[in-house]
């Protein structure tokens, strides 16, 4: 029992190891530094955790393979299809050490929060939450061949 205690703090202070190297760039910092471009830059060129990284390659492939929409028929960051001439960056703030809960103004007000993975110096996407998407992670996880 000793060991698996200190297994887990050990494994604990890797985590928080990450973070606060990461953190050279807190969380909130690094996710304002995407909303504050948002409308004109490319979601997919952005880092990603490498489970979710994978999960859009794969709907990527499989949208290019059938030449049609797989999961991803809209842009995870705003939860829209298009960005509203009046896009709006409201606010930001930190939920957590790694989870930022984003507002923005889009044609309508949306709430986005983006769970975070240190990954060496920088942040990593992990996941992204909104009201009409509670989980990229589970959305992209689904199998459409099912459906």
């Amino acid at each position: 029992m000793r060991w698996r205690s200190a297994s887990l703090l050990v494994a604990a202070g890797w985590t928080w190891a990450g973070v606060a190297q990461a953190a050279q760039q807190s969380a909130e910092e690094y996710v304002r530094s995407i909303y504050e471009v948002l409308p004109d830059s490319d979601w997919t060129k952005l880092h990603y955790a490498p489970k979710l990284d994978v999960l859009i390659r794969r709907d990527q492939a499989c949208a290019k393979a059938t030449r049609a929409i797989c999961r991803l028929d809209f842009d995870p960051l705003c939860g829209c299809q298009d960005f509203a001439g009046d896009y709006r960056l409201e606010s930001i703030r930190s939920l957590s050490a790694a989870k930022v809960e984003v507002v923005i103004d889009n044609g309508g007000r949306q709430v986005v929060t983006i769970d975070l993975e240190p990954l060496g110096a920088r942040w990593a996407i992990a996941d992204i939450h909104h009201k009409d998407v509670p989980s990229l992670v589970a959305l992209l996880s689904r199998d459409v061949s099912k459906e």
